[in-house]
């Protein structure tokens, strides 16, 4: 089941049996939200603009210039409470990927019997530039390419404060740093990101922390 966007004055419940997809929506409740299914996604979706083209040359020094420009942004989805926010997978994890969620409450995750999994997305750029160029008396080349990816995180702003349960354990990604509690540490100075540290101080052994490359 793809999950709508929806806006909504006083509380709202919605319940599943099987799956939940939750894609780059926007879900802003005035009140208290519950959200309940069998294995629920909330993600982002990846946007992507491209620009090519081609520029020749003419005259003592004849060629041609042609470039490849790609961008891929990830637009989450924003799930926005004035009272408190309550995620529960029933049956297999609840997993939340590289989108945002915002409560003046509490924000409660379940999995009563999977995992919960906070997973990063990327953002990236590829570019590329060809040019050739030759003249009576010389030739020339050049292939020039560029990659840069950058790790989204989910961003999490909870006025009640966070809690987190799951049957087998957690899954964190996060951006890589020189060491787990070093990167744990950078990240969380953003208070988006301040949950991580919430997390990382928990006496459970139940977290595996994957750090992610940015490239």
């Amino acid at each position: 089941l793809l999950l709508p966007r929806i806006s909504a004055g006083g509380d709202a419940t919605i319940e599943v049996m099987d799956a939940a997809l939750i894609q780059s929506a926007q879900i802003d409740i005035t009140d208290d939200l519950t959200i309940r299914a069998g294995t629920l996604l909330i993600e982002s979706q990846a946007e992507e603009s491209r620009s090519s083209g081609t520029m020749f040359n003419r005259g003592f020094v004849e060629g041609e210039t042609s470039w490849d420009y790609i961008t891929v942004s990830q637009v989450p989805t924003i799930i926005e409470s004035g009272g408190n926010i309550e995620l529960i997978a029933t049956i297999n994890d609840a997993t939340i990927r590289a989108s945002i969620l915002n409560s003046d409450g509490t924000t409660d995750i379940t999995a009563q019997n999977g995992q919960v999994r906070f997973e990063t997305a990327e953002d990236y750029v590829l570019e590329r530039d060809v040019s050739t160029g030759e003249s009576l008396v010389w030739q020339s080349s050049s292939d020039i390419g560029r990659e840069d990816r950058v790790v989204v995180h989910t961003e999490i702003s909870a006025g009640g404060g966070l809690a987190v349960t799951a049957a087998e354990g957690l899954v964190i990604q996060f951006r890589r740093g020189q060491s787990l509690d070093e990167a744990i540490t950078t990240l969380s100075a953003a208070p988006e990101l301040a949950w991580m540290s919430e997390l990382r101080a928990r006496d459970d052994l139940d977290i595996d922390w994957q750090a992610m490359d940015d490239l």
